[in-house]
């Protein structure tokens, strides 16, 4: 069942330049050129905790995206999207959650890596953000990273024009997000999961969905790939996904 969408979003065209960065190799990334994987950046949790990330772009709209939490889940995960977001006008900042690393040794952020401790992440990454210019923002999370960014939004710990989460879950990893809390919440939202995600993804989306304001957006995307696993290159929803966080994006905050 498809929920209405928020208006005009199926008008906007996207241009093959910005698709195709969504799609991008590997091989690319491997390489470590500036325009590949951004700037390296440093800077504080809300609590103080140095976190190492990578700025992408420019522009008055900062995009924090927040990184899933398994073991080998890293801000490398978001590279082809903020790429995509860069090309079209946004400032995009990924980054290491407390005690990650983007691989052994290397590019690690300080502290322990705590599920229940991450909102402070996010808090920070905005924080930066307006540091380097953004005017508005814009909280982006897969899995822990969006449960991460809802609690940051819940609790008024970090104000933002809009919301994407892409696979969170409720009442898991110390977050627990209710009817109230969710239906308070201002700004345009994007709720996704796959259909068949194992770990309850997809019933979270419809259920936060159902009880946030408008505006509002649900998006089950088929297959069973958690969060921004179904970004990776060679999946039937990279594309997909990536065109629907852009043309979201630039219905509900227009870059500038």
């Amino acid at each position: 069942m498809k929920p209405t969408r928020l208006p005009g979003l199926a008008a906007l065209a996207l241009s093959t330049l910005v698709l195709s960065a969504c799609g991008a190799s590997s091989d690319e990334e491997s390489q470590g050129t500036t325009s590949t994987r951004g700037q390296e950046v440093t800077f504080a949790a809300s609590d103080g905790v140095k976190l190492v990330g990578r700025i992408f772009g420019e522009g008055e709209v900062g995009v924090v995206l927040a990184h899933m939490g398994r073991e080998g889940d890293t801000q490398k995960d978001w590279y082809s999207l903020a790429r995509a977001l860069a090309k079209r006008g946004y400032l995009a900042l990924t980054y290491n959650r407390r005690g990650v690393c983007s691989s052994p040794g290397r590019e690690c952020s300080d502290g322990a890596d705590d599920y229940e401790s991450s909102w402070q992440d996010v808090v920070g990454g905005a924080d930066f953000l307006r540091s380097r210019g953004a005017t508005e923002i814009v909280l982006a999370g897969a899995s822990i990273g969006a449960m991460a960014s809802l609690h940051a939004l819940v609790t008024s710990s970090v104000e933002a024009a809009a919301l994407i989460e892409i696979g969170g879950v409720n009442h898991a990893s110390g977050y627990d997000f209710s009817r109230e809390q969710i239906e308070a919440l201002d700004g345009a939202k994007l709720f996704v999961s796959s259909a068949d995600d194992f770990y309850g993804a997809a019933d979270a989306a419809r259920e936060w969905h159902s009880w946030a304001s408008e505006p509002k957006q649900l998006e089950i995307l088929p297959g069973g790939d958690h969060g921004t696993d179904m970004l990776i290159k060679g999946q039937p929803t990279a594309r997909p996904l990536g065109e629907l966080v852009l043309t979201f994006l630039t219905h509900a905050v227009p870059p500038r």
